[in-house]
């Protein structure tokens, strides 16, 4: 980058306070402080920094480990430079000043703020996207962690399965299918497996439209000889299982429509955006709403569960 930056200052951010370091051009150390993290903190850190350096904020440069957040919007929004980089990298270049390992707020701030001035190709200009980008990447971010907690409960809902009714298994071998999701909501345990009717299963597989196998195939696998457990054992496991099934069935209609009206709100954001700045928000067959744990209290060792599929 050929701009030529008059002050730098490094930050160290923190959740309640941050660190601030500011230096000239030639590296000396024109004062240090803390900054509140909250509105008014934020106000008076941004007119500080103006009245200190009484320059075009564009002329000040301010490096910082974190490229999202209330304060990097606030300083970008007031026009501020601003540059992110990777907290490891900041590890090597605190070398440069210490090799202590002890964690200091004021001593990172001036690692951060000293880097910037002398190896700014280290540094990631930040830019502040417009409304619609900064909304779909949070969404996309969410859907992310919906995915992962989707991923944990359905590697529990196997374990449990595994634990007392490995049958069920043989249909999903990752227990990731929703055929098999409902199917335990009706059938819970291996004896009323073993029990279910052909019409009612019949039922099951033509809501799925399921066609890899018959009804009789099912059937002979749900009425395999079952595990010999302790007593409760099963119904423990029964409970836990059906708890499971309620979190992951929680991606109802609802979520489906939500997710369609992100991708809807993509395709109209300003065509002067490239397409490299546009996230796209993909529904795939894994999130789930964020729902609470306590729509599960409808769960019961009867196959019930209150959640919509």
């Amino acid at each position: 980058m050929n701009q030529i930056f008059q002050y730098f200052v490094g930050i160290d951010w923190g959740t309640q306070t941050h660190c601030v370091v500011l230096l000239d051009s030639q590296g000396q150390t024109i004062e240090q402080y803390i900054a509140e993290h909250s509105g008014e903190g934020l106000s008076a850190l941004v007119e500080r920094l103006k009245r200190t350096t009484n320059c075009d904020p564009n002329e000040v440069a301010i490096g910082i480990e974190v490229g999202w957040g209330a304060l990097v919007e606030t300083l970008v929004e007031n026009g501020f430079t601003l540059f992110s980089i990777n907290p490891k990298q900041v590890d090597r270049f605190r070398d440069r000043f210490t090799v202590a390992g002890a964690k200091d707020d004021s001593r990172d701030a001036l690692v951060i703020a000293s880097s910037l001035r002398t190896d700014q190709k280290s540094y990631k200009q930040v830019q502040v996207d417009s409304p619609g980008i900064l909304r779909l990447r949070e969404l996309a971010r969410f859907e992310e962690e919906l995915k992962t907690e989707l991923r944990r409960t359905t590697n529990r809902l196997w374990q449990q399965l595994h634990r007392y009714y490995p049958q069920i298994l043989r249909l999903s071998p990752a227990a990731d299918d929703r055929f098999i999701w409902d199917l335990l909501s009706k059938v819970p345990t291996p004896q009323k497996g073993a029990n279910i009717t052909r019409a009612r299963l019949a039922l099951v597989l033509a809501a799925h439209r399921i066609t890899r196998f018959t009804v009789e195939e099912v059937l002979i696998i749900l009425r395999a000889t079952p595990l010999c457990l302790a007593d409760g054992a099963a119904e423990a496991a029964c409970e836990h299982v059906l708890l499971l099934i309620a979190t992951n069935r929680l991606n109802g209609p609802a979520t489906t429509r939500r997710w369609q009206s992100h991708q809807e709100n993509s395709e109209k954001l300003d065509g002067s955006q490239s397409r490299r700045q546009r996230v796209t928000v993909r529904r795939e067959s894994g999130p789930i709403h964020s729902r609470h744990w306590t729509s599960c209290s409808g769960c019961s060792l009867n196959g019930s569960v209150s959640a919509d599929s």
